[in-house]
């Protein structure tokens, strides 16, 4: 495998035969801007929406609102997405669109600050502002995605892409622990508020950071080409048509079982458990570090057996990890089986992730992963509407969550009825050419490490080229 080249490296070699002319200086500015933007956003997340949950507790919000909090808000916030388009065109620039959507997710933040330093805050008006603050990241995702592949040459668009995923994975996890090591200080100090008060402030501040270097990048050229849309319609009949359809099905299936339970972990591990800030940053971090290290070992076991295969492993692996949480409560062993969780997860969104871009046309993807999205959010909200009613209606007890856990792994046992329709005898498993894949991580999660959306600019570079993963 050939040593992964570094930034200066790259830039370097955007230089064109004349060196420092003026459009090989704006490239140059743009790869340090675009880097500098990932960085900003990433610390965001690691400071930021990671811990509402949290601070919803130490509001002393009910556990259930705890967990709604990182679920309601994103199918409301997928929906505001779909906005997006028409405010392109209006504005004439998807630079515009994505810096004003940047600005608005930091200053979304800045209330809820506010809320923890004067130790006041309405459930419903967290709901709303976390609310805001999904739709306004979701919305630069589609506009993201096509000004990135449009700026970005062709011969360096993977490699860049994929160097800036790893600098912004290491700012997320610097995030992650300086937070819950700050709130951990904040606590046995007696100044718990002023500390969340601190690292929403310093979170809303890595998004200006993120939306100045964002404004500093080239502007796309204003005729891009355009994607196939894909109606609702459509999409439905091909849900219960196609292989493509029968996949994110099955995804869809897998994300309402995961979601009965996966809003509870925080308020569980908090609420219940009693964990420490230290305690609980070291479960839900271990997850997603596992997840990331292990991706490029995931990535040659999918060139060497193929994605059905690992989605196959994966399916019926990801089935008992919240029964897990049954056997002990002590933080050893749920790192333990965190880590399991973290590798586990990661091999199951690669394999689906891999299959979903084999299986739709390249100009239908951002049409009908759009959709997909809205639709994820919406079974993640049914799940853990699910869950809550069950939460609330025990008491929030420790019985009510071993229930929920419960549930959790008979739902994902029935998704498995499902999973044969994607990587059974029926499916007529194929060779395929695997083709690196690149994620921009939106979110942590206690369970499934994170919410990592592909960065499809990668994926089209690798189609144009026929470059296969590493």
């Amino acid at each position: 495998m050939q040593r992964e080249q570094s930034m200066s490296e790259l830039m370097a070699g955007s230089q064109g035969p004349n060196g420092a002319d003026v459009r090989q200086r704006a490239l140059r500015r743009t790869l340090r801007a675009s880097a500098a933007d990932g960085v900003g956003f990433s610390m965001m997340v690691g400071m930021g929406e990671t811990y509402f949950a949290a601070f919803a507790l130490a509001m002393g919000m009910s556990e259930t609102i705890s967990g709604l909090v990182g679920t309601v808000p994103i199918l409301l916030g997928s929906m505001l997405q779909l906005a997006g388009p028409s405010a392109i065109k209006g504005l004439g620039s998807l630079r515009r669109w994505v810096v004003l959507c940047a600005l608005a997710q930091g200053f979304m933040l800045l209330p809820i600050s506010g809320g923890a330093l004067f130790g006041q805050m309405n459930e419903l008006v967290l709901l709303l502002l976390a609310t805001l603050y999904w739709g306004a990241g979701l919305a630069t995702g589609p506009a993201w995605n096509a000004w990135i592949g449009a700026i970005l040459p062709a011969s360096i668009r993977t490699r860049f892409l994929a160097l800036r995923s790893r600098l912004c994975q290491g700012a997320l996890l610097v995030g992650l622990l300086v937070a819950g090591i700050s709130l951990e200080l904040g606590e046995l100090g007696g100044h718990l508020l002023s500390v969340f008060a601190i690292i929403f402030t310093v979170a809303a501040l890595a998004r200006f950071f993120s939306a100045w270097m964002l404004a500093r990048q080239s502007e796309a050229p204003r005729h891009l080409e355009a994607a196939q849309k894909v109606t609702l319609r459509e999409w439905i009949s091909r849900a219960r048509r196609t292989p493509d359809g029968h996949l994110l099905f099955y995804m869809f299936l897998v994300q309402v079982a995961v979601q009965i339970s996966g809003p509870f972990f925080t308020p569980f591990m908090l609420g219940r458990l009693e964990f420490t800030y230290v305690e609980y940053l070291g479960v839900i971090s271990v997850a997603y570090t596992s997840k990331v290290v292990a991706m490029p070992l995931l990535g040659r076991l999918a060139k060497r057996h193929g994605p059905q295969a690992m989605l196959w492993i994966s399916g019926f692996g990801v089935v008992p990890l919240s029964g897990l949480w049954l056997i002990s409560h002590s933080v050893g062993f749920l790192i333990l089986v965190q880590t399991v969780a973290g590798v586990m997860w990661g091999m199951w969104e690669l394999a689906t992730l891999l299959l979903l871009f084999d299986r739709i046309p390249q100009r239908q993807r951002t049409s009908v992963l759009t959709i997909f999205n809205v639709a994820n959010a919406a079974a993640m909200v049914g799940g853990s509407l699910l869950g809550a009613a069950i939460l609330s209606g025990m008491g929030e007890t420790v019985v009510a969550y071993e229930l929920l856990f419960g549930l959790s792994v008979g739902a994902r046992l029935i998704s498995l009825v499902w999973l044969t329709r994607v990587v059974g005898p029926e499916s007529r498993p194929r060779r395929m050419r695997i083709r690196p894949l690149i994620t921009r991580d939106v979110a942590v999660r206690p369970q499934v490490g994170s919410i990592d959306p592909p960065i499809i600019a990668g994926i089209e570079r690798a189609e144009g080229c026929g470059k296969r993963a590493t």
